[in-house]
């Protein structure tokens, strides 16, 4: 009996992780930031899906550490962010931005911009919640935060 219920463990730990989807990284062909550190563009390969990707940040000058604008650029296509999904966010580290994609479990990927948001008693980058910016199947979806573990 023991046995079995090992076996039932290893079965329903297995199918889970077989169920899972995971993001994969676009490693970055291109990062720009200016001398300020007020815009970062970033550039990667979306492969056949996704083809060039970019994204285009520009933050305040007025001190409050907050994003301007968002310009996201999926196979030649330009997207305008909508201020919706970034105006409330405070102290953006744009430098941290990266793409990620995602099977997912519907019919179309998902295309994911990310960047970090800086919080002060974070000791490590993974203690930072972090900004999706998503896209899917020709349009911006809303936005995620994903809050840091415990």
């Amino acid at each position: 009996m023991k046995y079995l219920v090992i076996s039932l463990g290893i079965v329903c730990i297995a199918w889970g992780a077989a169920a899972a989807s995971e993001e994969e990284f676009l490693p970055s062909h291109k990062v720009t930031i200016t001398a300020d550190g007020r815009k970062a563009t970033i550039t990667a390969d979306g492969g056949k899906t996704f083809g060039k990707v970019s994204a285009a940040f520009e933050t305040t000058k007025d001190g409050a550490d907050r994003i301007k604008s968002i310009l996201l650029t999926v196979d030649g296509k330009e997207f305008v962010v909508p201020k919706e999904q970034f105006g409330d966010l405070r102290d953006p580290l744009i430098q941290t931005a990266e793409f990620r994609t995602e099977a997912g479990f519907d019919k179309h990927p998902w295309l994911y911009l990310t960047f970090q948001l800086a919080k002060q008693e974070a000791k490590s980058t993974s203690d930072r919640p972090r900004v999706y910016i998503r896209y899917q199947n020709g349009k911006l979806m809303e936005r995620t935060i994903q809050q840091p573990q415990e």
